[in-house]
């Protein structure tokens, strides 16, 4: 038994007014209004429709040019494989971390972020001068890719909620 002569130190004591009379119950909280849908839902989709397939476009390019840059940066044949690995590397590994980043610090930073760090990886992959260099630059792509989807799927859902 408690100080209180309860047996378990979580149960509630009632509450008293003044005057000895019982407390009313507490109002039950309203519930929580939704957030409105940005202003401009079409925009959103666009934006994150075409920054979704700039990423996937970073994805696959160098799959056409491999035999270029494979002899431009002196890439041995076995190495090959992580001129083109780099960047699914980066994006499964960063992908499920990316959705939780852009639930705690917002959807919208982290897409914008995803967006430029895409922009510079893609920008250093392109002057990278050894083949350890360009997988680099490519595992970063995948890491950037990974904020811009994860994130520009919670705009859609945030720009085109469901009906309740």
């Amino acid at each position: 038994m408690t100080e209180t002569g309860t047996d378990s130190p979580t149960t509630p004591t009632p509450t008293t007014a003044p005057t000895g009379t019982p407390a009313p119950p507490a109002a039950a909280a309203p519930p929580p209004e939704r957030a409105s849908p940005p202003p401009h839902p079409g925009r959103t989709l666009a934006l994150t429709s075409a920054a979704t397939a700039v990423a996937l476009m970073a994805f696959t390019a160098p799959m056409v040019t491999l035999p270029e840059t494979a002899a431009d940066l002196h890439t041995s044949l076995s190495a090959q494989a992580w001129l083109l690995n780099g960047t699914p590397l980066g994006l499964a590994a960063l992908l499920l971390v990316a959705g939780s980043l852009a639930d705690d610090y917002g959807r919208r930073r982290l897409f914008v972020s995803g967006t430029l760090a895409l922009g510079v990886t893609t920008v250093l992959g392109a002057f990278a001068s050894t083949t350890w260099l360009f997988t680099l630059a490519r595992i970063a792509q995948g890491a950037a890719s990974a904020a811009l989807l994860a994130s520009s799927l919670g705009l859609l859902v945030h720009a085109f909620p469901t009906p309740a």
